[in-house]
């Protein structure tokens, strides 16, 4: 029975670490070899985990004459001593370059150590893939450059990379895991391609330093927790083609003061959002926007001329002289009236032009004749322009979505923390939540019950390890593995 489970086992960490596996029932037997775990599962060994405080840790070629083919993602994430790895030379399956890990393609690039040195890392060409975990809880990397033909970055891949600044994504990535970004404390900003599709729970959890974010178009779904504690994010732009928000995907504390929504008010509210959002339902919406900015309204302008002349003529006539004085003033009104879709703005002017005055006068005065002095009187009239501006603003009333928070039941399954009969990703993500929480001197959010069902491993308290469990779980369950939550923790102690 130990070694049918074992089996079972098998598939779900080669599912979740370099391989696939099918279902089969295969004898598999577990050991060390020095300071590394593995399992043997017959055909081939998979590495688990390593108990080296070194900081260099060998890849065997082989272990007990069978292959080693497989290194599970989580073997070497809880390990900070190594700085590089390195590889027997006749190993059909990994290599090393400048100690940091790669499958033998180099398509794969598997880890890169936790205490290695150096700020900045530009992984070669030809790798496609950057594994789960490949980068975790290195606190030296500051800048990362990936290049053309990165199709997806595993779970946890740059995890607690907490002085990563900057990285380089390029055009073919197309999804990235749960827990990615997590806790990358100086990352300020990413830009992801349009190409990615996915992008998993708790992707940028605790991503303080990040202002903004666009989520790409080709994203449906913001999985729950994905922007959770990223407290100075106040912007964000959402592509029209999102169905739903999960469970506290922007939950507070964030700044979260604007969202630029690629829809309109109704496809918004079409949204499937889950509990704990607050700060993206209370942020102010720009609709029709895809870009962080207002859209280009359309416009409609028309402009009414009116222009009216006035003719004054004074003439004056003497015995021999004739004076004429034109006057001649002319005032147009121009109205200007501008439409759009945005709030519509309507401006009248009125200007005057100066009046202009012409005189000519010739005059002959005869000593024998009474002359008739003319008087010419002019008067100008001035209209200031006036100027007056009309603002519409269109206010939309949205009615108060009611919620219901349901009772937290007196008994919370073990690793089941939201109560949704479902052990997953979701569930660790509300530990690393309580757990940072916590760390940081604050209530963790959870209940008594909700706490006892984080333990997992019944350590007495709950941590990232008890997430890393859950992940474990989740990948064998989706996998086909039979068995609750329960029955895998009975048997993961039984296997260690």
């Amino acid at each position: 029975m130990k070694r049918f489970l074992a089996g079972l086992t098998a598939c779900a960490m080669s599912m979740a670490g370099m391989v696939g596996c099918a279902f089969t029932a295969t004898a598999a037997t577990t050991g060390t070899y020095g300071e590394l775990s593995y399992t043997n599962y017959g055909s081939y060994v998979e590495i688990t985990g390593c108990s080296t405080s070194s900081s260099s840790v060998t890849i065997p070629a082989q272990i007990g004459g069978v292959p080693v083919t497989t290194i599970n993602m989580f073997a070497f994430a809880q390990n900070t001593s190594i700085s590089d790895y390195y590889v027997e030379s006749s190993s059909n399956y990994f290599t090393s370059e400048n100690g940091v890990l790669f499958t033998k393609d180099h398509a794969t690039l598997v880890c890169y150590g936790a205490s290695k040195d150096g700020s900045s890392y530009t992984v070669p060409s030809g790798t496609k893939t950057i594994a789960g975990y490949a980068f975790y809880n290195n606190k030296k990397i500051e800048n990362v450059s990936l290049p053309a033909g990165v199709t997806s970055i595993g779970d946890g891949g740059f995890g607690y990379c907490y002085n990563l600044k900057t990285i380089t994504i390029p055009d073919s990535l197309t999804s990235v895991g749960a827990q990615a970004f997590s806790a990358c404390q100086e990352l300020q900003s990413i830009s992801l391609p349009d190409s990615v599709t996915s992008i998993g729970a708790s992707a940028f959890f605790g991503c303080v330093e990040m202002t903004s974010f666009t989520v790409p178009k080709g994203v449906t779904t913001i999985e729950s927790y994905t922007f959770s504690n990223c407290s100075s994010l106040s912007t964000v732009t959402i592509p029209a083609g999102v169905k739903s928000v999960g469970m506290a995907a922007f939950a507070s504390p964030n700044k979260l003061s604007t969202v630029y929504y690629g829809g309109s008010a109704s496809d918004w509210s079409a949204i499937s959002i889950g509990l704990q959002n607050e700060p993206l339902k209370n942020a102010t919406k720009i609709y029709g926007s895809s870009s962080g900015t207002t859209a280009p309204p359309a416009t409609t302008t028309t402009t009414t001329t009116t222009t009216t002349t006035t003719t004054t003529t004074t003439t004056t006539t003497t015995t021999t002289t004739t004076t004429t004085t034109t006057t001649t003033t002319t005032t147009t009104t121009t109205t200007t009236t501008t439409t759009t879709t945005q709030p519509t703005t309507t401006t009248t002017t009125t200007t005057s032009t100066q009046p202009t005055t012409q005189t000519t006068t010739s005059t002959t005065q005869p000593t024998t004749q009474p002359t008739t002095q003319p008087t010419t009187q002019t008067t100008t009239s001035t209209t200031q322009p006036q100027y007056t501006t009309t603002t519409y603003t269109s206010t939309t009333q949205t009615t108060p979505e009611t919620q219901t928070t349901p009772t937290t039941p007196t008994e919370v399954d073990l690793g089941d923390l939201n109560s949704d009969t479902e052990v997953n990703a979701n569930d660790a993500a509300m530990i690393l939540v309580a757990a940072a929480a916590k760390g940081a001197g604050n209530a963790s959010g959870l209940s008594a019950e909700q706490e006892a069902a984080a333990d997992a491993d019944s350590s007495g308290d709950y941590d990232a390890g008890d997430a890393a469990l859950i992940l474990q779980y989740a990948a064998y369950a989706g996998s086909g593995g039979w068995g609750t939550f329960k029955d895998y923790i009975s048997w993961h102690v039984w296997w260690n």
